[in-house]
């Protein structure tokens, strides 16, 4: 489910102070969403769909670990993308930052490929 974050460093922060314990781990959605109020991320998860949260965190630096998204949340996913008339939307920093203040264009013949790739980035991705 994408959440509708527009201050994505102060989402990065509140995530950073999570993993860091510096601030509580929320442990249901309505806690979460209160937390990101708090700390000044907009959004919020749909507490209808979603009702406790879970982090993943490796016990230590040299073991990798893998983030496997539910199969429902593949499964909805890939109706997504497969929907006619569907565009991608990236966060506003990829443009901003990584491709010169160039728009984000995903094919649109790409969806289900893209949807791929970036579960398979987003399972290992890391800090570093």
């Amino acid at each position: 489910m994408w959440v509708p974050i527009t201050k994505w460093e102060e989402w990065g922060k509140l995530v950073m102070a999570w993993a860091k314990n510096e601030v509580p781990r929320p442990r249901l959605v309505i806690d979460l969403n209160q937390q990101m109020t708090d700390h000044g991320v907009d959004g919020q998860f749909d507490a209808d769909q979603f009702h406790d949260v879970a982090f993943a965190q490796a016990p230590n630096a040299t073991t990798v670990q893998i983030f496997l998204p539910t199969a429902g949340a593949i499964d909805r996913a890939m109706q997504t993308v497969q929907a006619s008339g569907f565009r991608w939307t990236l966060p506003d920093f990829y443009s901003r930052d990584a491709f010169d203040s160039h728009a984000v264009n995903v094919k649109e013949a790409d969806n289900v490929k893209f949807l791929l790739e970036r579960i398979g980035e987003y399972a290992i991705g890391q800090c570093g």
